[in-house]
């Protein structure tokens, strides 16, 4: 056979047709093309994959829209806290400036008060003085109790005028009620005089010594 010349096209190798016979007689049959494998595994496994994706995607999607409402929700809480502790400081600071005030007016009504209290103790040291017996009141009770009872006349001054200042600060502390005059000529009896002579040092003494105790 002719070998062609270089750059001469080759002519295709065909087979034999179904018409043709092999070498030896026997009729070509062509043998039929390979069948294609399906790539059906490959194509679930993608589907698989792709579902996985997509869902991963939905969780990632869901917690990014829960982290971003839980962050606003915590700023929101904060912002409220805030607020309210603003609100209780301003009311404490409220509080405070009024327990101030209160502390202010208590003290300049218990300054007052206190001056009250020394001006009425001043007035009634200027009225005890006042109705302090001098010496010619002590002459007239020692006078009106001897001339009432003559055994007055047998005890000295100064226990008499003793007797006389008992029963005017008796009065003084307790009043001159009818239970305390009972008391006092009580008490009179009690250290040696008769209930007469007892009340009879009452009298003089309210008469002569502290008249502001007088019955009229």
């Amino acid at each position: 056979m002719s070998q062609p010349f270089p750059g001469a096209p080759v002519p295709p190798q065909v087979g034999p047709g179904p018409w043709q016979t092999v070498g030896d007689g026997t009729p070509f049959v062509p043998v039929p093309p390979a069948p294609v494998r399906r790539r059906t595994g490959l194509v679930v496994a993608l589907a698989v994959v792709t579902a996985v994706l997509v869902m991963g995607v939905g969780v990632l999607t869901a917690l990014l829209l829960d982290s971003r409402s839980t962050a606003s929700d915590l700023a929101a809480a904060e912002r409220a806290e805030d607020e309210q502790q603003a609100t209780d400081l301003r009311d404490a600071q409220r509080g405070v400036d009024n327990l101030g005030v209160e502390a202010t007016e208590a003290e300049a009504a218990a300054a007052a008060a206190s001056d009250r209290a020394r001006e009425a103790e001043a007035a009634r040291g200027q009225a005890d003085e006042a109705a302090a017996p001098d010496t010619s009141d002590y002459d007239e009770y020692l006078r009106l109790l001897r001339s009432t009872d003559l055994a007055f006349r047998t005890v000295d001054d100064a226990t008499l005028v003793e007797i006389g200042d008992v029963t005017c600060d008796y009065l003084d502390t307790y009043g001159n009620g009818d239970q305390t005059l009972a008391r006092i000529v009580s008490i009179g009896v009690s250290s040696g005089m008769t209930s007469r002579q007892s009340s009879e040092v009452t009298s003089a003494a309210i008469v002569s010594l502290c008249p502001q105790h007088s019955l009229d």
